[in-house]
């Protein structure tokens, strides 16, 4: 909640890890198919989209950008993601573990796909954010 300091590298480490453990979910919870594979795809790329627009007017600052340092503005975007993340994933597997025939691609399936895949896209999208600050000449 509070603005921190920190390096870009530690930044883009959450984006990398969450979608990884996105992909995980696809291969882990679902039957392969192309309307998975794209549930999955259009989410990310909606997250990343998102997440530009929502830090365009609050972009962090660059603080050294030699050794690329940044700070960021406090908020609670990234608890709730990783609630969101976190409770989606519980979700699908306390319906799986009840009901396996869940699998076969129905909708609250997608949903959770898609709430999972947007997050893992939003925090990409907040790490492009970050590069753009420090690649912007006026900073």
């Amino acid at each position: 909640f509070k603005d921190r300091t920190t390096p870009l590298a530690k930044v883009a480490i959450p984006p990398f890890l969450f979608t990884a453990f996105s992909i995980y979910t696809v291969h882990e919870a679902f039957k392969p198919s192309g309307l998975v594979y794209g549930v999955w795809t259009i989410a990310w790329v909606a997250g990343i989209v998102a997440a530009i627009t929502v830090f365009k007017g609050t972009s962090p600052k660059v603080l050294d950008k030699e050794r690329k340092i940044l700070m960021l503005p406090g908020s609670a975007r990234v608890l709730i993601l990783c609630l969101l993340i976190f409770g989606s994933r519980y979700i699908l597997a306390y319906g799986i573990a009840f009901d396996p025939e869940l699998l076969t691609d129905t909708v609250p399936e997608m949903i959770l796909l898609g709430v999972t895949a947007g997050c893992s896209g939003f925090f990409i999208g907040k790490l492009i954010s970050c590069i753009r600050a420090l690649n912007d000449p006026a900073a």
